[in-house]
């Protein structure tokens, strides 16, 4: 996450006070003339009746003073234009830059499983983020990395959800069983910037989106012995993508993001949508605080697996 719209306002800042600075110069120059022509033709007219300072010099003290002020107002305007074109340039900072953002994502899930078990075709199961937070086996990896260089960009956004829970098994075959399923969810897109003004900017991008779900299934031993099952299965799909963002003061401000992607045949699906409120800490932090939902579909010949992940967000952005 990046906002390079302060680089656009310092630029758009220096051209509109060089303008002015013009502006300012060219109406100096314009008075002083005009009170040139009317001292002449004063000296013209009034001849031996003109006295003092303006008969004695032939131009007005107006016009000397306006002189010197134009030159000076000319000297500041170029002192500032100078120091403000430095700015811009220094605000540009060609090349890439690069952003990376960790995010805490507290989340509940809502899934459904579809199987070739004739007697319990469809499954379903939800969880609040207490009772997901509870089943952590590993700590999660949460974070979205993005490069950009001028209008393009390329952005990246990883999350890997493991969950571990026991499930009671009945009869005396087995003492239990241990259920954990490991979650990996990658976007990877690039990004052109269509729009990009002095308060807002909007990003459209393409990519795809890879899923992947890997379910381990312990069975511990009772009067058989306990073994271990296996199973994993990944999908990706290609995906369309917008991102917009607007300043509500020099610190403040507002992004939507959405995309969604599937592929030819129906199936698989997925989509996401997310809002949040930015705060520009400094020139290289940026703390970020919204909501986001991402919905997962993909359906094989024998196995069909839903997902969706909902629920508020804290972030950081920290931009070299």
């Amino acid at each position: 996450m990046q906002y390079p719209q302060f680089d656009v306002l310092a630029h758009d800042l220096f051209v509109a006070r060089q303008h002015l600075a013009r502006r300012m110069g060219d109406l100096l120059v314009d008075t002083v003339e005009i009170q040139s022509d009317r001292s002449s033709k004063n000296i013209g007219q009034g001849g031996a009746g003109s006295s003092g300072a303006e008969g004695r010099s032939g131009v007005s003290p107006c016009a000397c003073c306006l002189s010197r002020l134009a030159l000076i107002v000319g000297i500041v305007a170029g002192l500032l234009s100078a120091a403000d074109g430095a700015k811009a340039q220094e605000a540009a900072k060609p090349g890439w830059q690069f952003y990376i953002t960790p995010y805490f994502w507290a989340s509940s899930l809502a899934g459904t499983v579809g199987t070739p078990n004739p007697e319990r075709p469809t499954q379903t199961a939800t969880a609040g983020f207490g009772d997901v937070l509870s089943h952590l086996s590993n700590i999660p990896v949460m974070a979205t990395l993005e490069a950009r260089n001028g209008r393009f960009g390329v952005l990246s956004d990883l999350m890997v959800i493991s969950l571990r829970t026991p499930v009671s098994t009945p009869g005396p075959l087995f003492s239990g069983v241990t259920a954990q399923t490991t979650q990996f969810v990658t976007t990877e897109m690039g990004m052109y910037r269509v729009l990009r003004r002095n308060v807002q900017w909007l990003d459209v991008g393409v990519g795809f989106r890879t899923a992947a779900i890997w379910t381990k299934l312990t069975f511990n031993p009772g009067i058989i012995p306990g073994f271990t099952a296996k199973s994993a299965v990944a999908w990706a799909d290609p995906l369309f993508g917008a991102r917009y963002h607007v300043n509500l003061s020099k610190r403040i401000g507002l992004t939507a993001y959405a995309d969604v992607g599937d592929l030819p045949g129906g199936s698989t699906l997925t989509w996401e949508v997310l809002g949040m409120a930015d705060y520009r800490y400094n020139d290289w932090l940026i703390f970020h605080a919204g909501y986001r939902h991402l919905h997962v579909d993909w359906s094989g010949s024998t196995l069909s697996v839903g997902v969706a992940l909902s629920g508020p967000f804290l972030a950081a952005t920290f931009q070299f």
